[in-house]
């Protein structure tokens, strides 16, 4: 017998607002998902999650950040939900990714440190198979938990030549610092 874990009850509006949660918060929220996704296990129902995808977006604009009451909103045309269960065809792979996913939010929202998407995809190669995956399934976490993805303690890879606290000493003797703007 399947359970449901979580409903996505906030389509019906014209957007999905996420709003930024304290850290605690978040780690409470997936721990609170991992307890019942155990208790399901351990009485012999198959969890099911119900997740919101962003599959559809395509490349046009799917969000926007509200000014006034600091929210993202995100277009609900663009999003749909879909339903993740170990016992479903692509189930178990899928079922597992999500459940790494939270695992890896929990020990960066726990420790308090900041990851790319790329980290998190060096962290389980194997599991994961490619970087979209990673992607997908980070924005899926946020778009459940309606918090953007920051509150997960992950950001997306800085583009360009150099990114972080890079110095280089010239042989002239000068400092080039990457750093600085």
């Amino acid at each position: 017998m399947e359970t449901s874990l979580e409903s996505v009850d906030y389509m019906d509006d014209e957007f999905l607002a996420t709003t930024f949660k304290p850290r605690t918060w978040v780690v409470q929220r997936i721990e609170s998902m991992i307890e019942k996704i155990i208790s399901e296990l351990a009485i012999g129902n198959v969890p099911v999650i119900h997740s919101v995808s962003n599959a559809n977006r395509g490349k046009t604009s799917h969000s926007g950040y509200d000014v006034r009451n600091g929210t993202i909103r995100r277009k609900n045309k663009n999003l749909d939900v879909r339903q993740i269960s170990f016992l479903s065809s692509k189930g178990p792979r899928g079922f597992a990714v999500f459940i790494r996913i939270l695992d890896i939010c929990h020990e960066l929202l726990v420790q308090n440190i900041t990851a790319t998407k790329r980290d998190v995809f060096y962290k389980d190669v194997q599991l994961f198979g490619n970087q979209h995956t990673v992607d997908v399934a980070i924005d899926e976490l946020a778009c459940l938990f309606r918090v953007p993805r920051t509150c997960l303690n992950v950001t997306a890879s800085a583009k360009g030549l150099v990114a972080g606290d890079l110095k280089i000493y010239q042989k002239n003797k000068t400092l080039l610092e990457c750093s600085s703007a």
